[in-house]
């Protein structure tokens, strides 16, 4: 499974045949910001790359994980696991030609609901080897920017996580991460104004205390 942006895309479909060629079995998934949510778009990526079995198009985590369901329901085996669509994704039906589209995974109406993998531990060895950690504390965008992937009215809705829990994996961060910096991955941070000054004087005190952040990337609000 490999994320797929404009600056890895040919990376990722020549990674993607190579896998096929190695071990002919292998289950491939993509999904990211360069597919955007154009099904056309994404049928197009896959009849030309024969090696890719299914697109991701909508909320990543619940659509990754109908594809993790599928492979534990029905093994690795071609001819169970696509003999029909998945949800929130694009496949190709077994032995065909035919592409499909599974049921649309809406919009997760809480970023809580989704356990934070900094404060279940998965992301430990990443801290620890001095991979930069990435903060999100919403996701949407109420823009319709042309050029950017959250302009699909799919994710015009805000979605905000709790700011506690924003705290703790900051805390979390500063505690086991080898780096002293963090990008933060809000299409517009700031937008949020009184909630995202707190977030911001969190930090500040933060990196005062443990030198944690010492350097922030964002994209700024669109609004003033």
């Amino acid at each position: 499974a490999l994320s797929f942006y404009m600056w890895n895309a040919n990376l990722t479909l020549k990674i993607i045949e190579c896998c096929k060629v190695l071990a002919p079995r292998t289950l491939t998934v993509i999904g990211g910001p360069s597919i955007g949510r154009n099904d056309k778009n994404a049928i197009t990526i896959l009849n030309k790359n024969p090696s890719l079995d299914i697109i991701v198009i909508d909320q990543g985590e619940r659509s990754f994980a109908a594809v993790v369901e599928r492979v534990l329901s029905k093994g690795v085996r071609r001819r169970y696991m696509f003999i029909d669509s998945i949800k929130g994704c694009l496949s190709r039906v077994h032995d065909s030609t035919s592409i499909v589209r599974g049921e649309k995974n809406h919009n997760i109406k809480g970023l809580e609901t989704i356990p934070s993998p900094y404060l279940s531990g998965y992301l430990d060895r990443f801290l620890e080897e001095g991979f930069q950690p990435q903060l999100e504390s919403t996701r949407g965008c109420p823009f319709k920017c042309t050029f950017c992937g959250y302009g699909d009215s799919f994710f015009s809705k805000i979605i905000k996580r709790d700011e506690d829990v924003i705290r703790e994996e900051l805390q979390y961060m500063a505690a086991r991460s080898k780096t002293r910096e963090l990008s933060i991955t809000d299409a517009n941070w700031g937008m949020l104004k009184g909630r995202d000054l707190r977030l911001s004087q969190f930090m500040l005190s933060l990196k005062k205390q443990t030198g944690f952040p010492l350097v922030t990337d964002w994209a700024s609000s669109k609004v003033k």
